[in-house]
């Protein structure tokens, strides 16, 4: 925890009034980093540079809102870092969207710095659902998967 230092003594300035506690990152990170925290919409990081200090100063990438609000831009920066877990765990947040949309494609790549990034993300993808399909034949459902009112006499799903 800090320790705040108890004002004591008179002093003639308000600034030398307040307490001090000295950290590693720049205003403008640590501005940002705060308002992230604060219940509030977050703030829009507008340049790669300050996107890297946030990292660099949280364990931005693993919470779930992040991955929530923007799997695809977590996935791209995870894998611009070289944090392989951390794309991975992305990747499985990133199934609904279309990555047939040119306009996804081009902001991944942008975004990751490599069209390596939508390659291996297609084949993660593709592992994913030869290995559904694998589980769904084991368990050998009988007919295709859903719901099937009649089967179950004329009860809706």
């Amino acid at each position: 925890m800090f320790a705040l230092p108890q004002p004591g003594g008179e002093t003639s300035s308000l600034t030398s009034e307040l307490p001090t506690i000295p950290v590693e990152e720049d205003a403008q990170t640590l501005q940002t980093f705060l308002t992230m925290l604060y219940p509030l919409d977050p703030p829009v990081v507008k340049s790669y540079g300050l996107a890297m200090k946030l990292i660099m100063s949280s364990d931005m990438l693993a919470t779930p809102e992040a991955l929530r609000r923007d799997p695809l831009g977590v996935y791209a920066l995870a894998w611009r870092l070289g944090l392989e877990e951390e794309a991975k765990t992305a990747s499985r947040y990133t199934h609904r969207i279309d990555l047939r949309n040119p306009a996804v494609k081009q902001a991944l790549m942008t975004r990751s710095g490599s069209v390596e990034a939508l390659l291996a993300l297609w084949d993660m993808r593709l592992q994913r659902e030869e290995q559904l399909d694998i589980i769904a034949n084991a368990a050998d459902l009988g007919g295709p998967m859903g719901c099937d009112s009649a089967a179950r006499g004329g009860l809706l799903c």
